[in-house]
């Protein structure tokens, strides 16, 4: 993730401003125990008034630290406040306020009554994500419903990018993308991303039970349908072999699992 430019410039900032602290509060140190020291030698001071010199200018340097700490806390706040105005100040997605009262827009009403059957199909389809630099050109294809669609390709083929299409994380260019026949625009964002399940490659597990990180996906799912779940992911034989089974706790990310166990149980979430 990268820091907003903001938060890189205070975090160059307090790194060189911490140093110089630390710099300044020795080179205090060292000129009150050369000056201190001559004087003793001297006999114009005692040697107990430089120790106390020396545990008052200790008393000195910590508060100037707090403040410096203080200043930390308030530009690290400021730099994460702009970032969330950022975001707070972003456009709604497009189709996200259309089943809000936005009559213009040719969007179904939200919770769309007829059952998504899942008929896709991808109609001269581009898409870049930077100007003049396409990502998906001229793609055409269908996937019936009840059938498996496999799109291959090199890394940065776009096969990612298809699906996130589907689902409107982006907008393409120029063609049509239909779901049951009806271009994906025409549904509202509630409505179409309800209906499609989106495993990503980096399966991420919370540190619970395998049952809790399959409920988040359905709360209310029976025990049956949750196994249902489970056999069509084929993850039933590597749950049964867990000495707790479905209590079994998976670990922050999924640590205790293998990456093609986090992966069944992320699949067996999405078609919960």
């Amino acid at each position: 993730v990268s820091l907003p430019a903001s938060s890189s410039v205070v975090k160059g900032a307090l790194a060189i401003f911490s140093p110089w602290m630390s710099r300044f509060e020795a080179i205090g140190a060292v000129l009150v125990l050369g000056f201190g020291s001559r004087a003793v030698l001297t006999g114009t001071m005692q040697i107990g008034d430089l120790v106390a010199f020396l545990l008052l200018m200790a008393f000195l340097y910590d508060p100037v630290t707090r403040l410096h700490q203080l200043n930390q806390l308030v530009q690290a706040g400021r730099a994460a406040g702009e970032r969330v105005f950022d975001i707070l100040d972003e456009k709604p997605e497009p189709g996200f306020e259309t089943w809000a009262g936005d009559r213009g827009a040719a969007i179904t009403q939200r919770n769309y009554s007829k059952r998504i059957i899942g008929d896709i199909r991808y109609e001269d389809v581009s898409f870049s994500y930077v100007e003049r630099l396409s990502a998906l050109r001229h793609v055409s294809f269908d996937a019936p419903p009840g059938t498996t669609t496999a799109l291959v390709g090199a890394t940065g083929a776009g096969k990612s990018t298809l699906v996130n299409l589907l689902v409107r994380f982006y907008e393409f260019d120029s063609g049509q993308i239909y779901v049951d026949g009806k271009p994906i625009r025409d549904y509202d964002l509630c409505t179409l991303r309800e209906s499609v399940g989106v495993v990503a490659q980096e399966s991420f597990l919370f540190n619970g039970s395998i049952r809790e990180n399959l409920l988040m996906g359905r709360p209310n799912a029976s025990e049956t349908e949750l196994w249902r779940a489970v056999d069509a992911a084929n993850a039933r034989q590597f749950i049964e072999r867990l000495p707790d089974g479905l209590q079994s706790v998976v670990g922050e990310r999924g640590v205790k699992l293998s990456v093609g166990e986090k992966q069944r149980l992320s699949i067996a979430r999405a078609l919960l």
